[in-house]
């Protein structure tokens, strides 16, 4: 008998031979025979999955109604900080939240997801500290007190961490294993008493971490080096709320064409832009050229995104002008092109010079390796990104012509 379990929705999907059957938490006697195609749709798009195998029901339920405890506590503990909820609701919360805590891998869960992320700028600490108040909330007072706290080194962290395992095979991976085996409490703790990571350490050599996130560990102390040694800014104002922004923020990295599948080498976007059609192509035809047509090249990225343009000297209506081009959206750390067959320094002149056809900052990167060689900064010429706005010649701005008489 094999099971999944996602504790953020609740369910589980059992396997037991032929017969599929639907778990939920908390309702043991209430086992739903679940066709074999509807399998992936009862689960969702949920990332906190748990495998369980050979055990029989008792088990996999008791499994299913810890894993939800973990995260209706989690949601318990986030929900402190909403500042639209009123006091009565978030102490009710943080008396049930104080019940959860009792349990030791319910604390240990709650504490490596919310030092692995900085909270968000609009969370109400203030708030959150006065519903705590009084000794029958202790465990919960402690936690959000240490979290608190250490909001600056937890974004230090974050940021390190982001930025080194940018260029990993599967960054999205080492970061949920390193969230799972509580590293970054144990980060944060390392440098809030002053001293450096030491991968040494008896938590951090227990702990059953890929071959990912222990490269990336031995890496973060020289990024987090200079961060740490930077004077604090004097004159600081304190917190403020941001201003609230129209429409969605363009904001993390490529989730997904982050690696290399095909070839040995790759160029990889270090930010995020739209290159069009003409500029992947005279990227491709650079590399082509210095190689002689000879080893393979990969194009991972395809222009499917189109981009409207209305002509000169039309109204100013809601009607969509006519298709201009084609584009692709790229983010930080996706793959643009991949090469093989040629030698490394060969195919490193050849996605130099395809560098100087695109629009973004780009690195060449070899398979298995972090180390990665910045290229130069893109030169502005011929097609570029396309343009929202036209400059337009005034009056003023015009030269006098002379007329003959």
């Amino acid at each position: 008998m094999n099971a999944v379990i996602s504790g953020r929705n609740g369910v589980a999907v059992v396997m037991d031979g032929e017969r599929c059957f639907l778990v939920r938490a908390y309702a043991p006697e209430a086992w739903l025979p679940l066709p074999r195609d509807l399998a992936p749709r009862a689960l969702g798009e949920a990332a906190d999955l748990e495998f369980v195998n050979g055990d029989d029901r008792t088990v996999i339920q008791a499994h299913l109604d810890r894993a939800a405890d973990r995260m209706e506590a989690l949601q318990l503990f986030l929900a402190l900080f909403d500042d639209e909820l009123s006091q009565g609701a978030r102490h009710e919360g943080a008396v049930e939240l104080e019940e959860l805590l009792a349990e030791a891998d319910v604390l240990a869960f709650v504490r490596n997801v919310v030092f692995a992320q900085p909270l968000p700028p609009v969370a109400d600490a203030s708030g959150a500290s006065s519903v705590v108040e009084g000794e029958a909330l202790g465990r919960c007072k402690d936690l959000l007190a240490d979290v608190v706290s250490h909001q600056e080194l937890i974004a230090t962290v974050r940021d390190a961490w982001d930025r080194v395992t940018l260029l990993t095979e599967r960054p999205a991976a080492a970061n949920t294993i390193a969230v799972r085996s509580g590293v970054f409490p144990l980060l944060v703790r390392a440098l809030s008493t002053g001293h450096e990571v030491d991968l040494e350490h008896p938590l951090l050599r227990g702990l059953d971490l890929c071959d990912t996130v222990l490269t990336s560990l031995q890496r973060l102390p020289e990024v987090l080096r200079p961060q740490l040694q930077q004077p604090a800014e004097s004159g600081s104002q304190g917190h403020r709320r941001p201003r609230e922004k129209r429409g969605k923020a363009h904001q993390g990295n490529s989730a997904a064409g982050g690696s290399i599948v095909f070839g040995e080498y790759a160029l990889v976007a270090l930010d995020r832009s739209w290159l069009t059609s003409r500029q992947i192509e005279s990227a491709r035809i650079a590399m082509t050229r210095h190689v002689k047509r000879g080893g393979k090249i990969w194009i991972r990225v395809f222009p499917d995104k189109s981009y409207a343009r209305k002509p000169a000297e039309t109204r100013m209506d809601s009607v969509k002008g006519a298709p201009k081009g084609w584009v692709a959206a790229v983010k930080p750390g996706r793959v643009l092109f991949e090469m093989s067959g040629v030698a490394e320094p060969l195919a490193r002149e050849a996605m130099r010079r395809a560098a100087y056809k695109l629009t973004i900052p780009v690195k060449f990167i070899i398979k298995g390796q972090l180390e990665a060689e910045d290229m130069p900064e893109p030169v502005a010429r011929g097609d570029t990104a396309p343009r929202t706005k036209k400059t337009r010649k005034t009056a003023k701005s015009m030269k006098p012509v002379k007329v003959a008489k």
